[in-house]
């Protein structure tokens, strides 16, 4: 006789099966010039924590940085 999930296994069951569809749809959205940049930028930054982990306290000065800059964004300082 098989076992019985717990409601818990049941729901990360389930969260497993959509997180693909969940990051498709954060990568169309991130990619989605509709929207602020600064939502954009706040799906990216989701996105690259979620893929690479957060930066632990008291070691973010070793930490490789990863820098988002968007075109469109960058103004010129000096002509």
């Amino acid at each position: 006789m098989a076992e019985r999930k717990t409601p818990e296994q049941r729901v990360r069951q389930q969260l497993v099966r959509a997180g693909p569809d969940a990051v498709r749809f954060l990568i169309r959205a991130m990619k989605d010039e509709q929207l602020p940049c600064k939502e954009r930028i706040d799906i990216a930054r989701d996105l690259l924590n979620r893929g690479f982990g957060k930066t632990l306290p008291g070691t973010e000065d070793t930490a490789p940085a990863i820098r988002v800059v968007l075109a469109d964004e960058v103004k010129p300082y000096a002509d």
